[in-house]
C-alpha cells in the first residue's frame, strides 16, 4: 500500500485525494501522507484505532467503517425475531430493527446501510472500541 501511494503521486504529482478501500491501504496512506506533508487528501475505509492518530493531528480528515455496534443490534434483532417465528430470513423478508426496516435480498444477505463516518468529533470514543 505504501508502495502504491508513493506509485500514485510519482505519476499523478497532483492528485487530489486518495480514496482506500482497504483498512491497511489507508493507513499506509495516512502515514506515507505525514511524512511527506504531502498535500493530496487521503480518505477511505480504516479502523478508527489505528486512523486516530492520523484524524487527531487532521492528516486525514475523515474515514468510514461499518460500525460493530450496528451491526450487532441489527444482528440481534433479527436472531430474536427469527426464533420467535416472527422472521423467516428467506429471500424478499423484511424485519424492523429500532425505526429501520431491513429487507433479505438474494443470498440471504441484509444490508445495514451506509459505513459510519469517523472524524475529529466521534474518532476519540471509537478509537477505544475498535
Amino acid at each position: 500500500s505504501t508502495a502504491q501511494f508513493n506509485a500514485i503521486l510519482a505519476q499523478y504529482p497532483d492528485v487530489a485525494a486518495i480514496i482506500a478501500p482497504t483498512t491497511v491501504g489507508v493507513k499506509a496512506a495516512a502515514a506515507e501522507k505525514q511524512a511527506k506533508k504531502a498535500a493530496v487528501k487521503v480518505t477511505g475505509l480504516g479502523l478508527p484505532s489505528e486512523m486516530a492518530p492520523y484524524i487527531e493531528d487532521g492528516t486525514v480528515e475523515k474515514v468510514g467503517l461499518w460500525n460493530p455496534i450496528d451491526l450487532g443490534y441489527v444482528a440481534v434483532y433479527a436472531a430474536a425475531l427469527g426464533k420467535s417465528k416472527q422472521f423467516d430470513g428467506k429471500t424478499g423478508s423484511s424485519f424492523k430493527a429500532g425505526s429501520k426496516t431491513y429487507k433479505v435480498t438474494k443470498g440471504g444477505i441484509v444490508y445495514l446501510g451506509d459505513p459510519f463516518t469517523f472524524t475529529k468529533s466521534n474518532i476519540a470514543t471509537f478509537k477505544k472500541i475498535y
